[in-house]
């Protein structure tokens, strides 16, 4: 039977059967961008809409995962982005409410990176997903927020996948002071 599961205030998980997909003439294995799938899912989000009250805007994006748990075999992850043409992105971060999170191919890089932010910052998360490691960074303001992405931007690449998934999916190596850690284990007098 499809559960519902709130993963976030914008956030929810959907578990479905093969069953319950065969019903609908669906197939975890099928062609996601086919007709069948597009009615599907605005269906699903129709309901969920109304029964849920969670999404307010044009803009959801979609995740779907594919598990082998009893028999729950399907997996959605759809999110719900508010869009207001007179705010900026920048107020969240004004606020404290946003993150960096840049993705590395090897742990030196971001044992470089800890040694370049450190005094000056202590903070992240580190976390271990898909073979990459993942750093997650809080950012206080706009003046900030460039000169770290520039600086995380040296040593790695932007993640493209979400903050949520790293806490719910990843590995986490260090919480909280990933930076002051790794210069306490690793930094080169």
């Amino acid at each position: 039977m499809m559960r519902l599961e709130r993963a976030g205030e914008k956030q929810i998980h959907i578990f479905l059967s093969i069953n319950e997909l065969e019903q609908y003439g669906l197939s975890p294995n099928g062609d996601i961008w086919s007709v069948e799938w597009e009615h599907f899912l605005i269906d699903l989000i129709s309901n969920i809409k109304d029964d849920l009250k969670i999404f307010r805007s044009e803009t959801i994006s979609i995740d779907i995962e594919i598990v082998q748990k009893q028999d729950e075999v399907f997996v959605m992850t759809i999110k719900s982005e508010e869009e207001d043409d007179f705010e900026s992105d920048w107020d969240e971060l004004d606020d404290g409410m946003d993150d960096i999170h840049f993705c590395f191919e090897d742990v030196e890089n971001i044992i470089q990176l800890a040694n370049r932010l450190y005094p000056d910052y202590s903070e992240g998360d580190l976390f271990f997903y898909e073979g990459r490691y993942h750093f997650i960074f809080p950012v206080r303001c706009q003046d900030e927020y460039e000169k770290l992405e520039a600086i995380f931007t040296e040593y790695g690449e932007p993640a493209i996948q979400t903050m949520a998934q790293m806490y719910s999916r990843g590995k986490k190596l260090i919480g909280g002071r990933a930076v002051s850690q790794l210069n306490r284990y690793f930094h080169k007098m």
